[in-house]
């Protein structure tokens, strides 16, 4: 009888485990689709790189005069 239940009760934590993984796998693969349309919808929403300039540069792309070391004026 207590083999019976030894086995019974293997039999029983496999099917478990096999349970439990098959549900992680699928929370896991929902919240990597979730984080991949967040990450997307970030990109998109991201101005784009033409409006970006470096800093002490004006829309000529010249040097402002406050921002040239006094040994170069």
């Amino acid at each position: 009888v207590r083999m019976i239940c030894e086995r019974m009760l293997r039999e029983q934590e496999v099917a478990l485990r096999s349970e439990y993984e098959s549900a992680l796998s699928t929370k896991l693969a929902e919240q990597y689709e979730a984080f991949v349309r967040f990450n997307l919808d970030q990109v998109q929403r991201r101005p784009p790189p033409a409006t970006c300039m470096p800093l002490g540069m004006d829309a000529e792309h010249h040097m402002h005069q406050d921002l040239v070391p006094s040994y170069l004026s």
